[in-house]
């Protein structure tokens, strides 16, 4: 099922159904974060969701799709990632990460917007950053600021849609390839009535099965 969700996301990309898409997308790391890292629980032994998906996304997508440079880069390049977070390339700048892709999915998913603060505190170098979706566009970082001394800089972060349900895409096909095994039992069959005869019947899952369509 999950490579059959990979081939709709990149389909509806193409089709520029760009919100289903990006719908479908975001909940990838959700699926796959679970399965790659199931020993990422709170305290209370249920999974912990958000560390499971940031994981996954830091691990499968950050890493190939959203460097922006290492640490001889411009003063002001976006410098996103918490040296405190032990997963993470400390020598390596990312633009987006699974925390802003994480909150992007709680704030599209449950709320329909794509607002949502991603506080100094967390672990970022701007006291605010501004974040942008946008298709048929390259992604893109800036920073403005209002003093001389930059002091209370805002940075700038714009995704592109379409790039972004691809990446996610791409780190899925690359995580499947190097672990097969996580797939197994996840199929989901869905049967296209348009192929029934009318009391023909039909093998389900090793049971032949017999219905009538009500037009």
């Amino acid at each position: 099922m999950i490579r059959e969700m990979v081939i709709s996301i990149r389909e509806a990309v193409k089709a520029n159904c760009y919100l289903p898409a990006l719908a479908l997308a975001l909940a990838l790391p959700d699926i796959l974060g679970q399965e790659m890292y199931p020993d990422l629980q709170h305290s209370n032994g249920r999974r912990d969701i958000s560390e499971q998906y940031k994981t996954w996304f830091n691990e499968w997508v950050m890493k190939s799709h959203y460097y922006l440079g290492d640490d001889s880069s411009d003063t002001f390049s976006l410098k996103l990632i918490s040296e405190n977070n032990s997963n993470r390339d400390k020598s390596q700048h990312y633009y987006f990460d699974g925390a802003m892709c994480y909150r992007l999915r709680c704030s599209f998913l449950h709320s329909g917007n794509y607002a949502f603060d991603l506080p100094k505190s967390d672990g970022y170098n701007y006291q605010h950053i501004k974040f942008e979706l946008r298709i048929n566009a390259s992604d893109s970082t800036g920073i403005s600021w209002k003093d001389e001394d930059y002091e209370d800089r805002e940075a700038h972060v714009t995704i592109d849609i379409g790039t972004l349900c691809n990446s996610i895409c791409d780190g899925v096909d690359h995580c499947l390839r190097d672990n097969p095994s996580i797939i197994e039992g996840n199929d989901i069959k869905i049967i296209d009535l348009k192929t029934w005869k009318t009391d023909s019947p039909v093998k389900v899952e090793g049971s032949w099965i017999k219905a009538r369509r009500i037009e």
